[in-house]
């Protein structure tokens, strides 16, 4: 999310964050800059991904089949993954950040962690 991004360059040392997504439902789109100081590849299980976007559409007032849903977002992340321009794959300077079984307030954490582990030696940056 917007907020989410924004909240991390507060932490960063440097402006030029990039948090590239392999997940949809709780990113908007995928950031890539080259020479980021930080790349973080966000994942999570098939199963909740899946689960996580029926609840989105459900609360949107949709309904859908879980089997359908998840037969889509497989179908969407091989595209993605196998496409021959730009295909959605892990950097090999990105950290690989698991959102399985983790609250988006957790997956914030992790990923303000990583950055200040990246940019700080660790140690708390006050913006």
């Amino acid at each position: 999310s917007q907020r989410l991004a924004c909240r991390i360059c507060r932490h960063c040392a440097e402006p030029d964050l990039a948090i590239p997504r392999s997940t949809r439902e709780e990113m908007a789109a995928a950031l890539s800059l080259p020479a980021a100081q930080v790349k973080v590849f966000l994942d999570a299980d098939p199963a909740e991904r899946s689960a996580r976007r029926l609840a989105e559409l459900r609360q949107k007032g949709f309904e859908a089949d879980p089997v359908d849903v998840e037969r889509e977002m497989m179908e969407r992340d091989h595209r993605d993954r196998t496409r021959a321009e730009a295909p959605l794959l892990q950097a090999p300077d990105a950290v690989y950040l698991d959102s399985t079984g983790r609250t988006p307030d957790q997956v914030e954490e992790a990923l303000l962690r990583i950055v200040r582990e990246r940019t700080s030696n660790g140690k708390e940056v006050d913006r």
